[in-house]
């Protein structure tokens, strides 16, 4: 059997079982592999872009597979183009503030 070592797409660390599938969005599918850091900022941009579009736009629970693929893929490509360095806990939820008023 042939191990694959996958590379982090946002800062290029290559491992076999550091490398995790993100789920950009899940209908159509569409996945990309990032580095168990780099998981770990899109994961919080994606529950803080939740807590913020149930509170704009809902007030039942939302899940990450309910928020919209154009929001989703705009918060995915927002993450690229950051530089890790500002991805601090403040900056992402202003990260995320900013996406949403952008889409809204």
């Amino acid at each position: 059997m042939i191990k694959i070592k996958r590379r982090c797409i946002k800062c290029g660390i290559i491992g076999l079982s550091k490398i995790h599938t993100h789920h950009i969005t899940y209908k159509p599918e569409l996945t990309r592999y990032l580095c168990h850091k780099c998981h770990g900022y899109i994961g919080s941009i994606d529950s803080l872009a939740r807590i913020h579009y149930k509170k704009l736009f809902t007030n039942k629970m939302v899940r990450n597979s309910d928020i919209d693929n154009s929001l989703r893929t705009l918060m995915f490509c927002h993450f690229m183009e950051t530089n890790s360095s500002e991805l601090s806990r403040p900056n992402r939820r202003q990260l995320v503030k900013d996406i949403l008023n952008r889409f809204v």
